[in-house]
């Protein structure tokens, strides 16, 4: 009996061994399909991650980038402003020479006018004493053509 009653046990032993051998072989089954799941969900995390840090990257990259061209026109800009400071300058300095020329070329005529007037004074000095030295002869002349036509005139009456 004892015997008969070790076999069933053993035999039912054998069936929870099979029937455990089998739920464990389902577990693992089931487990492999969580872990794989698990690790498919995981590629899928890094490589959402990796695409962030790309991304990161790549706007850092950008913003590089924008910081060196706003360097670049502050620099063109700093340029301008001082060639432009500079055309100022030479324009000023043109337009003083302009003015100093001007005001030279002015004296310069004011000079010349100055002495033409001088020169045109002068000239009418000398207009009128010549015409005080031809009025005098004109008179001279008057008084020598009467006194010789009083003397015609007396030599004709005698």
């Amino acid at each position: 009996e004892t015997e008969s009653t070790q076999e069933i046990l053993i035999v039912e032993l054998k069936e929870k061994v099979r029937t455990l051998e089998s739920e464990l072989s389902l577990k693992e089954e089931e487990m492999k399909s969580v872990v794989s799941e698990l690790i498919s969900e995981l590629n899928v995390a890094r490589r959402e991650s990796l695409e962030r840090v790309e991304r990161s990257e790549s706007v850092e990259k950008e913003f590089e980038d924008a910081k060196i061209l706003l360097k670049q026109h502050e620099e063109e800009l700093r340029e301008k402003n001082e060639n432009m400071q500079s055309l100022q300058k030479t324009k000023e300095d043109l337009e003083a020479a302009l003015a100093k020329e001007r005001e030279d070329n002015a004296r310069g005529i004011i000079a010349s006018l100055h002495q033409k007037l001088a020169d045109s004074e002068f000239s009418a000095e000398l207009l009128s004493q010549q015409v005080t030295d031809l009025t005098e002869d004109l008179e001279k002349a008057e008084e020598t053509v009467y006194a010789e036509a009083e003397r015609a005139d007396i030599a004709e009456a005698r």
